[in-house]
């Protein structure tokens, strides 16, 4: 497939292939009006079953496609059906740059995007995930090899790969030849996500529902899965409201049935007491997180660059997460929140601690933490990187 011509003034067509509907909608939809205004046109390409995903898209007159994908299938046969939807998909809409992320998606529409010798196609690691998280047995340890293998082919036969961070881009372990781009966060929209413009009668309302009056409130945003540290914050969570009976831990977030480590619900201890509340998917993330008083991600997955730590940033909440890829390139030590070590509930309780214990720490490092998404993480920021990869790569004969 190569791009069609364009005349001058008409926007390039860009795909956005990705294994999920709701990861899209949560977080790249917001690329979709400053790449307009940069002259790029983004169709989401999506896995077939997300049918609210898609009307959501859609009424927001973004175009959508969809193809066959099975998620949690480790079997190349159901890849084989993907990568056939793909193909059929690009070479009738002849798009000008294809953009995918995520290892299923990185591998589905980069072997399409190489079978069709598209000249312009990129693959963005989004997180190594579940297969770079030490242990794990053979199974992992297959998963590691085939990904690396595939990623070195890929980054040289394709347009280039983005990377949130660059412990991704070490232990993938690259070599001469690569085309390496780092785009950073996918980025937040600092305008939405200020506690100033929310209603304080709406904040006292849900307070009240969430039955969280007087609470001093832990909030964790993500899937219930034993990679994102849920046992050791369960733990944490457990000492500190022994001492402290104010607090109460909000979790936020619905298992991954598709995941070999997913939690079920139901075994989550204190859960019927009211110490935690599990509040499953929802949408209004932002007035959780101005009720929040210090926001918790204890993950050893292997994160890009979480945007649930770079939300609460830009709410001006202090954020403990784990010295690990991508968790630590959110946080400024000491300054918006503490990094801890992944596995350790000990010193996750510590840092968590200190907060506890000071109204004027807290708020210290809120403010600072709301200046620093301001400085690295906005929205623009994130489209500037990924535009300009994009003009010079079309620039070129």
């Amino acid at each position: 497939m190569s791009a069609a011509p364009r005349a001058r003034g008409v926007p390039r067509r860009v795909a956005f292939v990705s294994n999920s509907a709701s990861g899209e909608y949560t977080g790249r939809l917001r690329w979709v009006e400053p790449l307009r205004a940069r002259g790029f046109d983004v169709s989401f390409v999506l896995p077939e079953g997300d049918g609210a995903y898609v009307q959501k898209f859609q009424a927001s007159g973004i175009e959508v496609f969809q193809y066959s994908m099975d998620r949690s299938s480790q079997s190349l046969s159901g890849d084989v059906a993907s990568i056939r939807d793909l193909v059929r998909l690009f070479r009738a809409e002849h798009f000008d740059i294809l953009h995918s992320f995520g290892h299923k998606a990185n591998f589905c529409m980069g072997v399409a995007a190489m079978r069709l010798r598209s000249p312009m196609a990129f693959l963005h690691v989004t997180g190594l995930g579940s297969p770079f998280v030490p242990g794990g047995g053979a199974a992992r340890k297959l998963q590691r090899t085939f990904l690396r293998a595939y990623y070195r082919i890929a980054s040289r036969k394709l347009s280039g790969v983005f990377f949130q961070n660059r412990d991704d881009e070490v232990d993938l372990g690259l070599r001469a030849g690569a085309r390496i781009f780092f785009g950073g966060s996918t980025g937040v929209d600092l305008d939405q996500l200020d506690p100033a413009t929310l209603d304080p009668a709406m904040l006292g309302a849900l307070r009240r529902d969430l039955g969280i009056e007087g609470r001093v409130v832990l909030t964790y945003v993500g899937r219930l899965l034993k990679d994102k540290g849920i046992p050791e914050l369960l733990a944490a969570a457990t000492e500190l409201h022994r001492n402290d009976p104010r607090v109460v831990l909000l979790i936020v977030g619905t298992p991954d049935p598709g995941n070999r480590n997913s939690i079920d619900p139901l075994s989550i201890p204190n859960a019927r007491d009211g110490f935690v509340r599990l509040l499953g998917r929802r949408d209004d993330i932002r007035e959780i997180l101005a009720l929040t008083d210090i926001f918790v991600n204890p993950s050893s997955y292997r994160e890009g660059v979480p945007r649930t730590n770079l939300e609460a940033l830009a709410m001006g909440r202090p954020v403990v997460t784990t010295n690990g890829p991508g968790c630590r390139d959110t946080v400024v030590e000491g300054e918006t929140g503490f990094l801890v070590p992944p596995h350790d509930s000990r010193a996750l309780e510590s840092a968590l601690r200190k907060l506890l214990e000071s109204d004027d720490l807290r708020a210290r490092f809120g403010a600072a933490a709301r200046a620093d998404a301001r400085r690295k993480f906005s929205v623009e920021a994130a489209v500037d990187r990924v535009a300009s990869v994009y003009q010079h790569a079309l620039s070129r004969p």
